[in-house]
């Protein structure tokens, strides 16, 4: 054996839950079993667990490389209180960036400054005179910009979603549908250097917290960048096509010619938009605006249009929905495809499900779709006293990440991050499900844990290798100094990774 581990080991395999110990040869699981039945003297490591424990490598479901990762090296301004502060902090920031590169300031959210709102263009550019200046929302889909960020961005006053002044001059505020244009636009800001160093400090980030595998849904270019230097991470990439909207050919067509990567990748797409930024599409209105109901980034029917091809292909499809409605157009689109080209074990994917009617959750469990879900965003959004979404939607708050209901349905959920808007933190995620501030969608810590790791391979078509310490599988291992199966539930969030392996390398020590 290369590696053997002692201690207690939660394999996450229902058949065979626990073990004493692991044995690792060439970056597979060749042992797993009881501590008499492997020799330590034949291995030229041995690790033991002592106090703590061990798990597989955690997987994340759902990142964005880009921009997240060039994004890490921001500012975060979460902590404003109102605009001068805010500025302040993006000034103060700004002084240690080079002229002329930019400036970017994330985590903001508008709902938690005094004054419930974007800075405006002016404000925008007290920041600086010298640097472009780009404010990013939490939840990803609105931004500001700096006069100067404007004019790089060539942001079009005629697009959707750019907001413009009684002049018709954009004021620097971009809200969907126009956040896929931004989005594009941003990809051609970063050289491919650039591109590579911000997913190396996702790499380190997520092994520091245990994660192996990481889904990233980003462009074409970035996964075939990716996939061309996936020998220099220590994470493994699951590839997730993003982009920018239904009648973008040339991602897809590039993913559909590019044999490698066609066989590994998801094909995504947006229904809807997000609550925060009043884009969520819901059947009925927004607190306090009767005749806002969200938005749709195409009709059902541009939907079905973009996905039949990949689904005829056999590939796995995604779509973002967060609104009720938005939901059921995604489950309408992948009924359809199914009614007209069937298929077994298609685990098409809806990403986040955040508020999902009784009647969605059975027709996802009918049509055998699965979820990738976001455990954090009932902290970092809808408020663990459930007023950070209470001013959006009112009382359907109370609807949001029913988890409890869709795990007893039957469907596969895969628990992720969508980071940068939550931290990549499965523990604290795990611990969150255990809080839920709906006690009767409450889960238990074994079914936590398994959205980030046996769902969570199984999700991606992955399960004959990851999401298990079972022999045969990756040698991809968490190990903590704590067990959080022991632990109050309020301190599992503080438990520490103390080393975490990844195809049998260790890739990260406490």
């Amino acid at each position: 054996m290369d590696t053997i581990l002692y201690g207690k080991i939660y394999t996450m395999d229902r058949e065979n839950p626990y073990v004493e110990a692991v044995g690792i040869k060439d970056g597979k699981i060749a042992y797993a079993g009881s501590r008499e039945g492997i020799d330590a003297e034949k291995s030229s490591r041995v690790i033991d667990c002592k106090e703590g424990a061990a798990f597989p490598g955690f997987i994340d479901t759902h990142v964005h490389a880009v921009p997240s990762g060039p994004f890490m090296k921001g500012v975060d301004v979460s902590g404003a209180k109102d605009i001068d502060q805010l500025i302040g902090m993006m000034k103060e920031y700004a002084a240690s960036v080079p002229e002329g590169r930019w400036v970017f300031a994330t985590k903001f959210q508008d709902k938690n400054i005094a004054e419930k709102r974007f800075p405006t263009r002016e404000e925008m550019d007290r920041v600086s005179a010298s640097h472009p200046v780009m404010l990013y929302h939490n939840d990803t889909h609105p931004f500001a910009f700096n006069t100067a960020g404007i004019e790089i961005m060539k942001l079009d006053p005629a697009i959707d979603g750019i907001e413009t002044d009684s002049c018709g001059e954009p004021t620097g505020f971009v809200t969907d549908p126009a956040f896929m244009e931004v989005a594009d636009n941003l990809i051609e800001l970063f050289t491919d250097e650039e591109l590579l160093e911000g997913y190396h400090s996702i790499d380190e980030y997520a092994v520091s917290g245990g994660i192996t595998t990481v889904y990233t849904k980003d462009y074409y270019k970035i996964l075939r960048l990716f996939r061309d230097h996936r020998d220099e991470f220590k994470t493994e990439i699951k590839p997730m096509l993003r982009t920018r909207n239904c009648s973008d050919s040339d991602n897809l067509g590039k993913l559909m010619n590019d044999e490698e990567l066609r066989g590994m990748t998801c094909v995504c797409a947006f229904a809807d938009g997000a609550f925060d930024g009043y884009t969520g599409s819901v059947v009925e209105p927004y607190e306090g605006y009767p005749d806002r109901f969200g938005m749709l980034f195409q009709s059902a029917e541009e939907l079905y249009r973009y996905f039949e091809g990949p689904h005829r292909e056999g590939m796995q499809l995604s779509c973002h929905a967060i609104g009720d409605n938005g939901i059921e157009i995604a489950l309408k689109v992948y009924e359809r495809l199914l009614e007209n080209y069937p298929r077994k074990d298609h685990r098409h994917r809806i990403e986040h499900f955040e508020m999902p009617k009784r009647s969605s959750i059975a027709k996802a469990a009918e049509l055998g779709c699965s979820l990738g879900m976001q455990p954090l965003l009932i902290e970092v959004c809808e408020g663990m006293d459930m007023e950070g979404y209470r001013c959006f939607i009112g009382d359907r708050v109370e609807r949001c990440s029913p988890y409890r209901s869709i795990l007893d349905a039957g469907i596969l959920v895969g628990g992720g991050s969508d980071f940068s808007v939550t931290a990549m933190d499965p523990l604290r995620s795990a611990m969150i499900c255990l809080q839920h501030p709906v006690e009767s969608e409450r889960i238990s810590l074994y079914e936590a844990l398994e959205l980030f790791t046996v769902n969570a391979a199984k999700i991606g078509f992955l399960e004959d290798r990851k999401g298990m310490l079972k022999v045969g599988m990756d040698a991809d291992v968490a190990i903590f100094d704590a067990n959080p199966f022991a632990a109050p539930v309020p301190d599992i969030a503080d438990i520490k990774v103390m080393k975490t392996i990844s195809r049998g390398e260790i890739v990260y020590e406490r």
